[in-house]
């Protein structure tokens, strides 16, 4: 489900940088839409999932919106990126 667990195994001192590239916000997601009962409740998602976040050089969304809920959490705005998934209305393959 989520891979951010392996950034606890890395030294502290490396030559390469740490991105996570979060296509969903899956907290985010479950506050809105609750899953079922059974389920870990969506606080649970945002502990989890913001703690893999900081440990993380970068974060990439895919979308604004995402950003700015990691925004609000806390996540450093430097740190947050926006990679939308697809390309431009504009784009053009035969170039």
């Amino acid at each position: 489900w989520f891979m951010g667990q392996y950034l606890e195994h890395l030294p502290a001192a490396r030559d390469y940088i740490t991105a996570i590239f979060s296509v969903d916000v899956e907290y985010a997601r479950c506050r809105r839409n609750p899953p079922e009962a059974n389920d870990a409740p969506w606080e649970k998602y945002r502990e989890y999932e913001l703690r893999y976040y900081r440990l993380a050089d970068y974060v990439l969304t895919v979308t604004e919106t995402d950003r700015q809920v990691l925004l609000g959490d806390g996540l450093d705005p430097a740190r947050v990126r926006v990679s939308p998934i697809g390309l431009p209305a504009a784009w053009d393959p035969a170039r």
